[in-house]
């Protein structure tokens, strides 16, 4: 760390046959948002959604019929708190809304 200037520095000192460039990258950020091991077993309470047609409409609802799974976020779910986590990273660096896109986003329904 001492011998890096910048973050592309720090990995390329890092980065070795066993550790790819990606993989650094997700590693620190796993470690910059807190995410841990024991997170991989977190239930699934949500999907979130991006866009879909016709098709995908009819196969949602039948998710939704099915299962428990909701298509919007619960406030406590770790998850998504870790979802609001790397948007405010992402922002600070870039200077950037995604923040805001996080908490505003609604799916985008292509007819």
């Amino acid at each position: 760390i001492v011998k890096s200037n910048n973050i592309d520095e720090l990995i390329s000192n890092i980065k070795s046959k066993r550790y790819t460039y990606n993989k650094i990258k997700r590693m620190l950020i796993h470690i910059l948002i807190g995410l841990k091991k024991e997170d991989n077993d977190l239930y699934l309470d949500y999907i979130k959604v991006l866009g879909f047609n016709s098709n995908g409409q009819k196969y949602l609802n039948k998710i939704k019929k099915n299962n428990d799974i909701t298509f919007t976020p619960n406030k406590t779910s770790k998850i998504y708190d870790y979802e609001l986590k790397s948007a405010l990273i992402y922002d600070y660096v870039t200077n950037g809304k995604s923040y805001e896109f996080e908490i505003k986003n609604k799916p985008i329904k292509n007819i």
